[in-house]
């Protein structure tokens, strides 16, 4: 009987040498023709980070917590991007929903980065909602806005929009959503105790797992990240209206934690 040999050849790890070396002396193989290829490292999935894709947090609580990409950034040469405060605290690693951010929903993925800050008040408290992860080795960043069905919108800048100007923004829950930009420096009370201030509130609607996602104009001047909304997404043909959202403003998230944002 003949012994064949698989052309399309696998690694094999140190740890499994010895046991492939007495499978080819049992064999009857000539040992003069087989090869062994070892590796150090195994191999990891690498992404392109991009506004809003979807990304999750698991705490180790039974529970996983999903939230958006808002922007990437630089702070000097790290490169990570800037998402919604009350999406998870420092020091907490972060996983892209799916192997590209895009799901399925509620599935790990490779682990993309770690919170460095995070500001976000306890309940009965007051202040911001603002984030930034530090990514991950071997994956890449995107100067642009994921479309969920729509073009992707490159990021050109973070010129600020007025009251009036139309908006759209991006996460992992309702996908590519517009509306207008309604008014600026608004405080919320979240049901939840907390008090936002400074917010922008659009008409653009939102749902649960949008947080931290990008708010971006027609021409890809970076706006904010969601912070939070009333109303939802559901039963709307169209992709504009369905309540208020509200984003926590990109220049001053970028000012007080010392980024650059990425542009196209």
């Amino acid at each position: 009987m003949g012994f064949g040999l698989n052309p399309h050849m696998e690694p094999i790890g140190r740890n499994g040498q010895q046991a492939g070396i007495d499978f080819v002396a049992h064999s009857g193989a000539d040992a003069q023709t087989v090869r062994f290829v070892t590796m150090d490292e195994q191999p990891t999935v690498r992404a392109t980070l991009q506004g809003g894709l979807g990304y999750l947090r698991n705490p180790g609580d039974g529970y996983l917590y999903a939230c958006s990409i808002g922007f990437n950034v630089m702070k000097g040469t790290t490169p990570g991007f800037v998402s919604a405060g009350h999406c998870g605290d420092a020091g907490e690693p972060v996983y892209l929903e799916g192997s590209a951010g895009t799901g399925p929903q509620w599935t790990l993925g490779p682990q993309i980065g770690t919170f460095q800050g995070s500001t976000f008040p306890n309940p009965g408290g007051t202040g911001t909602d603002m984030s930034w992860v530090q990514m991950s080795s071997g994956h890449t960043q995107s100067a642009s806005v994921y479309g969920w069905g729509s073009a992707n919108v490159a990021v050109t800048g973070s010129t600020e929009a007025p009251v009036g100007a139309a908006i759209c923004r991006s996460g992992r829950t309702s996908g590519w959503r517009c509306g207008a930009i309604k008014a600026k420096g608004v405080t919320v009370n979240y049901q939840s105790g907390e008090t936002i201030v400074n917010l922008t509130q659009t008409t653009a609607c939102s749902e649960g797992g949008d947080s931290g996602g990008s708010f971006i104009t027609g021409t890809g001047q970076g706006q904010g990240v969601l912070s939070g909304g009333s109303g939802n997404c559901k039963g709307r043909a169209g992709k504009t209206g369905g309540g208020n959202s509200y984003y926590q403003p990109l220049l001053p998230l970028l000012s007080f934690y010392g980024l650059t944002l990425k542009t196209n």
